[in-house]
């Protein structure tokens, strides 16, 4: 179910029993879930990726910014005016629909005055002051 079939959507690599070349003729609808390191692997990976990936989790720590969460409830007002101003710059900025660079170079000044005037700067104060407390009791 999470590779499709062999010979119809996958085969092996010459040479491996573990690792797979898909042709992209299947695309599984189903959540992956399990211990990757009894799964197949899937090129261009190669026999070292599950050793990779033990490693990798070994060395993996929990974020002490973990279980934070900004109160926002005293910037309401604040966050949808930032909110405003984001709907008006970002989707122009993103898809780069400025004729110059230095146009494009304007509207990101113009932006960043826009978000400035609009509490953006207090209210990543008061996020920091807060994250600050968070991390003093941990």
């Amino acid at each position: 179910m999470r590779y499709g079939l062999e010979g119809v959507n996958y085969e092996y690599l010459e040479g491996s029993d573990n690792i797979i070349v898909t042709n992209g003729s299947y695309t599984s609808g189903f959540t992956y879930a399990g211990d990757e390191s009894i799964m197949l692997i899937q090129y261009p990976g190669d026999e070292s990726y599950i050793a990779n990936k033990q490693t990798m989790e070994e060395r993996a720590f929990i974020s002490p910014l973990c279980g934070y969460m900004f109160d926002d409830s005293k910037y309401q007002t604040e966050a949808a005016i930032i909110y405003a101003a984001i709907l008006e710059y970002l989707p122009t900025l993103q898809n780069g629909m400025y004729a110059s660079e230095e146009e494009t170079l304007a509207m990101i000044d113009a932006f960043n005055k826009k978000l400035e005037a609009s509490g953006i700067n207090e209210i990543i104060a008061a996020n920091q002051e807060q994250l600050d407390a968070y991390l003093s009791a941990q």
